[in-house]
């Protein structure tokens, strides 16, 4: 587990690097008529079973049912994976769990999977939740123009609880949909008490000795769906905000927490008071086991502006 936390920060760190002159996406959304999908290529490696790579074609056909990818600020994406039982059998791609660039060009995106091989002999759940965790990454790149950027770039987007702590619980409720499993309560239960008492930290990557499989991010996610539920809206409204309508206002290391405070009507310092007044478990924000990502996403329902 440490190899692949380890492996997802270093491989965060090289996210995208950006084009010297910006193309017409980076400044203009194209209109809905317009969008093209994103063109995705499959490498998988035979050292993974069968039944994974026939549950994977399952998982990547719900999740682009669900949150199609099209051609906004990337145009194609590559997929490999293979069981870490055997040495990285492609050239040039390093082991791991990420979202990356392929060929430093923006417009090609790598995604990486290396399962562990414990995860199939346990017949562990990660071994198919992490579809979902890096998949989500890949929608969050077509919402937010900034999420494309090198990670020094002034403009960049890098607020970890906000995109990490999205992606660890999208792929908790994909499995609890799914599977009838709480990966919440498995995976994702070792709440850092700094999560209350200085949240603020768990914006950088830096954090991540306290963010153990990303539960502290997941507990501040749950907190704030929790408040925005206590400030009228549903359940699956709440979700859509955090999960796509906050990202969809296209925030930055400059402006992210002015769109926070537009999307969710609080602000981040007040949020941060509010999170303090929990216990920092994370049974004590679940979302209910009936939600679903199709009432998350396709309720119609438009946030705050």
């Amino acid at each position: 587990m440490m190899k692949f936390n380890t492996l997802i920060l270093v491989a965060l760190c090289l996210l995208s690097f950006e084009r010297a002159n910006p193309s017409p996406s980076d400044t203009n959304t194209p209109s809905i008529d317009n969008l093209i999908p994103v063109v995705i290529n499959e490498h998988l490696h035979h050292s993974l079973p069968a039944d994974w790579i026939n549950e994977y074609q399952k998982i990547m056909t719900n999740l682009k049912n669900l949150l199609p990818l099209h051609q906004i600020y990337y145009h194609s994406i590559d997929i490999y994976a293979w069981n870490d039982k055997v040495a990285d059998p492609y050239l040039g791609i390093e082991g791991g769990a990420y979202i990356s660039v392929q060929n430093d060009d923006l417009n090609q995106k790598l995604f990486v999977m290396e399962i562990n091989n414990n995860e199939f002999l346990q017949d562990h759940i990660h071994r198919y939740s992490v579809i979902a965790h890096e998949y989500f990454h890949t929608y969050q790149m077509t919402l937010n123009k900034h999420a494309n950027k090198y990670d020094d770039h002034p403009t960049s987007f890098k607020t970890k609880w906000l995109i990490e702590g999205s992606a660890a619980s999208f792929e908790s409720i994909y499995i609890q949909q799914h599977y009838s499993k709480n990966y919440f309560l498995s995976a994702q239960n070792q709440v850092n008490l700094e999560a209350i008492q200085n949240p603020n930290i768990f914006e950088n990557y830096n954090s991540y000795k306290k963010d153990t499989n990303y539960s502290s991010s997941v507990f501040l996610v749950l907190v704030l769906a929790k408040e925005l539920q206590l400030a009228g809206h549903t359940e699956d409204q709440s979700f859509r905000l955090i999960l796509k309508d906050f990202m969809q206002g296209n925030p930055n290391k400059m402006t992210w927490k002015r769109v926070f405070h537009t999307t969710f009507n609080i602000s981040v310092s007040d949020f941060y008071t509010k999170a303090s007044k929990y216990q920092p478990s994370i049974r004590t924000v679940l979302p209910t086991s009936s939600l679903t990502l199709e009432s998350i996403f396709n309720s119609g329902f438009i946030g705050s502006s």
